[in-house]
């Protein structure tokens, strides 16, 4: 977005989120990872020049034209974006590196697994997983994962009060 600043004094936003990976780790990331808003006015800069600059895969189009975003759309994201950094969102502040973990679904369904830690800057974790007595680091979806829950205390069979008395179940 550097480039297109410089090259044709364009403006644009990158909405950006500030992500707290652990206590000692902060990081800045894309919100939408491969994408910016570009402020342009296409009868004086031609959309080739800006598909064809460095760093631009394409202008996001419908048709032949591109979609433009309405400028209220753009802030309620600015906003959004800025509630979520000044909160000190993360998304994984809801699992442990070193927890024990299970799949919610699918082949793996309550297979246990230790959760890893978070990829740059996607949804997916990494997660060890015991295969053949080897753990293996694996990456799955955030949303396919859950806390595994505590082991229920298994209530053992008495037999006596205490003292030798016996108890008579019916």
């Amino acid at each position: 977005m550097y480039l297109l600043k410089e090259r044709f004094g364009l403006s644009g936003y990158v909405p950006e989120i500030t992500l707290c990976t652990d206590k000692k780790h902060v990081r800045v990331v894309p919100f939408f990872p491969g994408y910016f808003f570009l402020q342009v006015n296409l009868y004086h800069t031609p959309l080739s020049s800006i598909n064809t600059s460095y760093g631009v895969r394409r202008i996001i189009t419908f048709g032949e034209s591109p979609e433009p975003i309405p400028v209220a759309i753009i802030d309620t994201i600015h906003e959004h974006i800025d509630e979520l950094n000044r909160s000190g969102y993360s998304p994984f502040h809801d699992f442990s590196i070193g927890e024990t973990v299970q799949m919610k679904n699918g082949p793996l369904h309550n297979l246990e697994m230790v959760f890893a830690g978070p990829m740059q800057p996607s949804q997916r974790v990494f997660v060890l997983l015991n295969i053949l007595g080897q753990l293996r680091k694996v990456q799955v979806d955030r949303n396919k994962i859950k806390h595994t829950l505590p082991p229920s205390p298994v209530q053992k069979k008495r037999y006596t009060r205490g003292r030798g008395r016996k108890i008579h179940y019916t």
